[in-house]
This record gives structure tokens, C-alpha cells and sequence, in this order.
């Protein structure tokens, strides 16, 4: 006959070592699968932000900020666009580019079939717009940056980052089209 003793796997409060494992897991448990969703839906939202080829996010010029916008365009190339943008059919994209302190770069945007005037860039952010890269109700195109630059950053969402260009770097980028102004 067994008296409680170590053999039979019973703790001092007649808990068996395997009851307090099951315990002492139900007390972690909660929180480790917690942590283990959290950690898997921060992944998920990275990879939803750019990673998966979908593109980064490209944003809109507000209506009162057009004509202040169409001054950073070429306007021989965007007219059509900068009337759009106006009577409310199809908006203006913006990005903002800035280069690395201490650097001067020179850059171009193409956005479709548009490309800009040259822009010279410092670490002071340069709000620029630009057409849509493709036909607006498709929600997406591409992005093109072309010249020399430094640690380039071109604000879409997420920011995308360029630590050197020499020639031409291309982004897919999308956007959520919207009627009217």
C-alpha cells in the first residue's frame, strides 16, 4: 500500500506533480497565446504594408490644395490631370521626398506616363503631386524615381526608403479610389 509518498507522484498537498503541471500551464497559457497572436498579427500587418507586392499606399491631394499642388507639377504633362483633379472627376496624388543631411540630390518622378520637372532635394521634406500612376479606379500602379540620391525617403505608407540611387527605382503603390471631391 502506498502512504503518499514520492513514488506515487504526489506533492506535499496531495497534488500529483502532472495535476500542477496542468495548473501551472492553464495559469501561463492565456498570456503566452496572447503574446504568440499579437506577435502573428504585427506580422501579418508588416506584411500587409508593402512586403507582399501589393504596394505601398499613395494619397490624395485635398480639393483646396490643388492649385498650390499643380505648381510642383510639369504642366505641359499633367493639364489633363490638374482639370480633373479641379472638376472633381479624378483627384492628384501626393508624395513627399526628402535626401539624406548634408547631400544634395536630383531626382524625377514618373507616375504612369507623366514625368516631373527635376526636383533638387536636401533633408527638408518637398511635398510634390503627381497624376496617378495608373487608371484611377484600378486602385494601383506604379511609382517611378530616377536621378542620384542619399538615403531618399518618399513618404507613401509605409515610407519608402532608398539608401542609394543611381539611375531608376521602381514601387508598386495603391490607393483606394473615391467619387467626386
Amino acid at each position: 500500500m502506498n502512504s503518499g509518498g514520492a513514488s506515487d507522484g504526489l506533492g506535499a498537498e496531495g497534488v500529483s506533480q502532472q495535476d500542477a503541471g496542468r495548473q501551472q500551464w492553464r495559469r501561463l497559457a492565456p498570456p503566452l497565446i496572447a503574446g504568440l497572436v499579437a506577435g502573428i498579427a504585427m506580422a501579418a500587418m508588416v506584411s500587409s504594408q508593402g512586403s507582399n507586392g501589393e504596394g505601398a499606399e499613395l494619397a490624395s491631394v485635398a480639393g483646396l490644395q490643388i492649385d498650390a499642388a499643380a505648381t510642383t507639377m510639369n504642366l505641359a504633362g499633367a493639364k489633363d490631370a490638374v482639370d480633373d483633379a479641379k472638376s472633381c472627376r479624378t483627384p492628384l496624388a501626393e508624395i513627399t521626398l526628402a535626401a539624406a543631411s548634408g547631400t544634395t540630390s536630383t531626382i524625377r518622378v514618373h507616375s504612369g506616363n507623366y514625368v516631373s520637372p527635376s526636383y533638387v532635394l536636401t533633408d527638408q521634406p518637398q511635398r510634390i503631386a503627381v497624376p496617378f500612376p495608373g487608371a484611377y479606379p484600378s486602385g494601383r500602379g506604379v511609382i517611378s524615381i530616377e536621378g542620384q540620391a542619399q538615403n531618399l525617403a518618399v513618404a507613401l505608407t509605409p515610407t519608402w526608403k532608398i539608401s542609394s540611387l543611381t539611375g531608376t527605382a521602381a514601387r508598386n503603390v495603391i490607393w483606394t479610389p473615391k467619387n467626386g471631391c
